[in-house]
């Protein structure tokens, strides 16, 4: 069965970015090192709806996902990636159309993982329920 994302999440422990962003061209220097983001879930069975912010600016990016569709999301630096959607087990997984990256988001002992990987390059972010 699916894991229900519903709620506020904030940002906590983080690996892995710098080096992940790189692989995208995007400065190490460009990415804050206590940058805390925000993430507001609604979910309603396949149709994920996130909100997400951050401390450092007031801007709030808006994306539905739909699960079993495919997506597409501007990620740091510009560059639009386009990703099919798909549950495996109660993990909502995203992988790259051009085969080279994905995106997993799990709930693990009342924190929201989400790990990204890209040409072998891995990066994690671990969320709290606020």
């Amino acid at each position: 069965m699916p894991a229900n994302f519903s709620g506020k999440w904030v940002s906590g422990a983080s690996e892995g970015w710098g080096k992940f962003l790189g692989k995208f061209g995007v400065p190490v220097e460009k990415f804050p090192t206590d940058i805390q983001v925000t993430e507001e879930i609604a979910q309603s069975g396949d149709a994920i709806n996130i909100k997400t912010s951050n401390n450092k600016d007031d801007k709030v990016k808006e994306v539905t996902i739909n699960v079993g569709q495919n997506f597409k999301d501007t990620i740091g630096g510009g560059k639009e990636l386009e990703f099919t959607t798909a549950w495996q087990g109660d993990k909502l997984v995203m992988t790259g159309i051009d085969g080279k990256g994905s995106m997993a988001r799990e709930l693990s002992g009342g924190n929201m993982i989400v790990t990204f990987t890209h040409e072998g390059v891995v990066a994690k972010s671990t969320y709290n329920k606020a």
